[in-house]
């Protein structure tokens, strides 16, 4: 386990201050800005990996080798942040006018989300003869779910929308448990080297790579507006800023599969000797030689029907897909086109 403690020390000369228990100290996030206050525990963890690793490896002829890995890795003490009944409301001045009066957001730790991970990794390498190799490296996820993603582009630690306002929130619709985005069950990397040598005439290596990815994951999301029934529980429970909307599931998390994708490179490397240990290399890559194309991902934006059926929230349950449903939004929907790339240096062949 690895993690660290912090402690906070801060104070206030706002005479609204809310009653907080000693244990929690207070800091405006940014008074000038008039956002959110915050407010930390005093002492707040990062958040814990506990992992199993189980390996086996053995000797192949020729130099060969098989490895495999078995991992089983779990979280707990997840940072998360809380806006409820207890943490109290603040009353935000700016330059002498009040901005109005928020209700206190609280960083600490929980284990009420779940993540969990398993895998099974194969690496191997084998010679077919002196100048010929074969080498692999495949993971199998079991297993990558839960109801906490902590992650995002850009946002290495984001919290989630469970403990906020928890009154309007169902587990099934606004945090649920399933296949998480970096979900990707089948990953295989698999090449060939064959080297030629040509004496003083150098050196030439051609190498070919196989890579298939499974497709990952995505979840039917949608924010909802704020439902009269999740309103009238709001101001029942003494909010002064009820939120205006939230994203609520409309199927279980990760239900959507992107498409795999299957493409192979190329390398070609030729080493010529110039003079004693000088020589010049040349490196030829094709990136995606047979230039696949194929959508991996795409547009999963949908609506929701508010004249179908409700939960117990009075949030829909049905929805549209919208027009741009099943269509890349961007060169990140499918794989990278093929590319060449060219590239020579001398070199010091004892180094080579």
């Amino acid at each position: 386990r690895v993690s660290s403690r912090r402690c906070t020390w801060t104070s206030l000369s706002e005479p609204t201050r809310a009653a907080l228990p000693a244990e929690r100290s207070f800091s405006p996030t940014s008074l000038m800005t008039a956002t959110r206050p915050s407010v930390t525990a005093t002492f707040i963890t990062s958040p814990t990996s506990t992992e199993f690793t189980l390996a086996y490896s053995m000797q192949l002829s020729r130099g060969g080798y098989l490895k495999a890995v078995f991992t089983d890795r779990s979280y707990s003490d997840f940072v998360e942040d809380f806006i409820t009944t207890e943490t109290g409301t603040t009353e935000v001045i700016v330059d002498g006018t009040s901005a109005g009066t928020f209700s206190n957001q609280f960083f600490t730790n929980t284990n009420s989300l779940e993540r969990e991970y398993q895998a099974v990794q194969l690496i191997g390498r084998y010679r077919l003869t002196d100048a010929w190799t074969v080498d692999g490296n495949y993971t199998y996820q079991i297993k990558n779910e839960g109801s906490f993603v902590g992650e995002g582009t850009n946002k290495p630690g984001s919290s989630s929308i469970f403990g906020n306002y928890p009154e309007r929130l169902s587990a099934n619709r606004h945090y649920p448990s399933g296949r998480l985005p970096s979900y990707q069950e089948h990953k295989l990397r698999l090449w060939t080297n064959y080297n030629l040598d040509f004496n003083r005439f150098g050196d030439l290596g051609l190498g070919l790579m196989m890579n298939y990815d499974s497709g990952t994951t995505a979840s039917l999301t949608d924010p909802v507006s704020t439902t009269t029934i999740q309103r009238a529980l709001l101001t029942q429970a003494g909010y002064v800023d009820p939120p205006s909307s939230a994203t609520a599931f409309f199927d279980k998390r990760g239900t959507i599969d992107y498409a795999s994708a299957l493409t192979f490179d190329l390398s070609i490397n030729y080493l010529l000797p110039i003079w004693k240990d000088l020589g010049f290399g040349v490196k030829a890559d094709v990136i995606n030689i047979f230039n696949e194309d194929k959508l991996i991902s795409w547009d999963v934006n949908i609506t929701d029907n508010p004249n179908g059926p409700l939960d117990e929230l009075g949030i829909p349950t049905t929805y549209t897909e919208a027009a741009s449903y099943g269509t890349a939004r961007n060169n990140a929907d499918f794989p990278l086109p093929r590319e060449y790339r060219l590239a020579s240096t001398p070199m010091f062949l004892e180094f080579a």
